[in-house]
């Protein structure tokens, strides 16, 4: 990973961009040490006119500081549901009288706050595609890369993709991928702790309606009209609450609270600060 992060300002109605090469390392914890701290860092770091293309941008953070409003994104944790709403609850706490929120769909969130012309000039590449042929033959050794659920009423049929890591594959080859899905082998779903650097899609084939555990920049844009009628949610939810948002009871999969708050207390822990290049 790049660890890079862009910064965003807004006064005035204007947008000032900014580059850290590895703010992604420490923004959770420079968030976390409130309104005032991370403004003047942010300040200390380097303008530039534009912003990088989207697969090498590690973390995101808006300050609307017009209406105190702060928009954040980052990688780490971002599977993990339980611990990104508890990371957004106290972040909170830390930003008295400010609004904050989380960016799940970041390119599409930061184009709407900013004004920004951002997702419109990206490339969206074929790398996580395969054709139908090799669909078939994919399969997980152990574990899927990517937990793809069929569902159908109360019915769930749970299967996966193998080396195809990302939601991509899948979308791409259209509505007669959930035909080729049924052929594949079933797994049981894994609790969220488990569930670090995996992908999650639910299909949920009567309500015409598909959910994605990441944001797929342009591949909706790109490989939506193979899907006719269905309609598509989104972003970097975390794996339990996109199971949630698509009506099943997954609960029970939730990490343990202590564990919750050790993954929350690590991720403000000042660390070692990286020497920039």
């Amino acid at each position: 990973m790049g660890e890079r992060a862009h910064y965003i300002t807004i006064k005035k109605g204007q947008n000032t961009i900014y580059y850290d090469r590895w703010g992604a390392t420490m923004i959770t914890e420079r968030l976390f040490q409130g309104e005032a701290e991370f403004i003047g860092y942010v300040r200390e770091e380097d303008i530039v006119d534009n912003l990088m293309i989207h697969y090498f941008i590690e973390a995101v953070a808006i300050i609307d500081l017009d209406n105190k409003k702060l928009f954040f994104s980052f990688s780490r944790e971002r599977n993990m549901s339980s611990v990104l709403n508890y990371y957004t609850v106290e972040l909170r706490k830390k930003w008295v009288d400010w609004q904050v929120e989380f960016m799940p769909n970041w390119p599409y969130d930061l184009e709407r706050i900013t004004g920004i012309d951002y997702v419109a000039s990206q490339e969206v590449t074929d790398l996580f595609v395969c054709s139908r042929e090799s669909f078939i033959d994919n399969v997980a050794d152990n574990r899927p890369s990517v937990y793809v659920i069929v569902k159908n009423g109360n019915e769930l049929f749970i299967t996966g993709t193998g080396s195809l890591v990302y939601h991509e594959g899948v979308i791409a080859l259209g509505e007669e991928v959930i035909a080729l899905l049924m052929d594949k082998p079933t797994y049981v779903l894994p609790e969220e702790r488990a569930f670090d650097w995996l992908e999650c899609m639910i299909i949920d084939v009567p309500a015409k309606h598909i959910y994605m555990s990441s944001c797929c920049l342009g591949q909706l844009e790109k490989y939506g009209h193979t899907w006719p009628g269905y309609q598509f949610t989104m972003g970097n939810y975390g794996y339990l609450d996109t199971l949630l948002m698509a009506g099943i009871d997954a609960l029970y999969l939730k990490m343990p609270d202590e564990e919750i708050k050790s993954r929350f207390e690590e991720l403000i822990i000042h660390g070692t600060y990286l020497d920039k290049d």
